[in-house]
């Protein structure tokens, strides 16, 4: 490095310097990652282990089920293993499971009136 400074000034040197700085900046965000992502592992094990569930257990890639029906949108239904919220104990993080076990689809509605005969609320803007 002597011969580089020398060569190059101290421009170079702190080039030198600052690209070091960056690099343990890197490494200490990158094992923090780390550290924070085996934290969450373990807690998914752990969230396993007490929830009570049969069949097969997804935990990685698409398990989300879709069906369409072309001739009528409104035949179309869907189904995921984790809910619609997929979050652990948000009170919709299982409640569709138990269709996704038995292979079954909930509604999709695409028309206005079957929008209508399902709706909650409805806002204008």
């Amino acid at each position: 490095q002597r011969d580089l400074f020398g060569k190059y000034g101290w421009p170079a040197e702190k080039e030198i310097t600052a690209a070091n700085e960056a690099r343990d900046l890197a490494l200490e965000a990158a094992a923090n990652a780390q550290a924070q992502l085996e934290n969450q592992t373990e807690l998914l094990k752990q969230v396993d282990r007490l929830t009570t569930e049969t069949g097969e257990r997804a935990t990685a890639a698409s398990v989300a089920r879709y069906a369409f029906a072309l001739g009528n949108w409104d035949n179309s239904g869907w189904v995921v293993p984790h809910g619609v919220s997929g979050v652990r104990g948000s009170g919709h993080d299982l409640n569709q499971r138990e269709m996704w076990l038995n292979c079954e689809l909930l509604p999709m509605s695409f028309s206005e009136a079957a929008v209508t005969a399902v709706e909650v609320d409805r806002f204008e803007i």
